[in-house]
């Protein structure tokens, strides 16, 4: 079971959010927007995972994305240096090694701003694509599942949404009920199948966290 979640909102109350873990229980846990504060708000967190992590997502910045994880595992390693705002795990799932990756790319709402997604977008196309083990991509990409970056990513990389054949599932903002879209993402390589995707009810942020129940093999 993997959870993720956009988790900044005014006021930062992380009661909800840590609630939602403790009964979800998810094995793996990929959060955005994880500022110092939330760092702290987050430790109780951590002695319930074998594994965490804490990184920027931009070189000389401060934290933004955080990864717990359980079971056996690889490297793990802050990917800004190569210009992707993200990080990338190895992981073990049903014996078998999974390329994880928990991303947060620029908001493209200014002209500058949106040349630097779109470079981040390529990039991580290629860094997707350059993975020998299967993967799992997944976090606020800032895209809706209709973008026209969203489209490749998808045809570029081959890979697929969990949410296919669920529904919608919009994520944001967590406010607007039937009318938020999907601009939090899970997309895995065809081994990987999905049991059940759906978003969980508010954690005080602008974002609904996304839960998925994935299979390998």
């Amino acid at each position: 079971r993997l959870l993720s979640a956009n988790v900044y909102a005014p006021g930062n109350d992380p009661a909800r959010l840590l609630d939602l873990i403790r009964e979800t229980q998810p094995d793996i846990v990929l959060l955005q927007e994880v500022d110092a504060q939330w760092q702290a708000f987050l430790k109780p967190i951590e002695s319930e995972y074998l594994h965490s992590m804490y990184c920027p997502r931009y070189a000389g910045g401060g934290p933004d994305l955080a990864l717990f994880w359980n079971g056996e595992s690889g490297e793990a390693r802050e990917l800004w240096p190569e210009d992707i705002p993200g990080a990338a795990l190895q992981v073990d799932i049903d014996g078998q090694r999974v390329c994880l990756l928990n991303i947060h790319t620029a908001a493209p709402f200014t002209p500058v701003r949106a040349r630097k997604y779109r470079q981040q977008m390529k990039l991580l196309r290629e860094y997707a694509n350059a993975q020998t083990t299967l993967l799992i991509l997944a976090g606020y990409l800032n895209a809706s599942p209709w973008s026209w970056e969203y489209k490749r990513l998808i045809a570029d990389t081959s890979l697929k949404s969990v949410r296919n054949g669920m529904g919608l599932l919009g994520t944001w903002p967590s406010f607007c009920g039937p009318f938020r879209i999907a601009l939090d993402h899970i997309l895995i390589t065809s081994e990987i199948q999905v049991s059940r995707c759906w978003t969980a009810s508010g954690i005080g942020s602008d974002h609904l966290p996304l839960l998925v129940d994935l299979h390998v093999g």
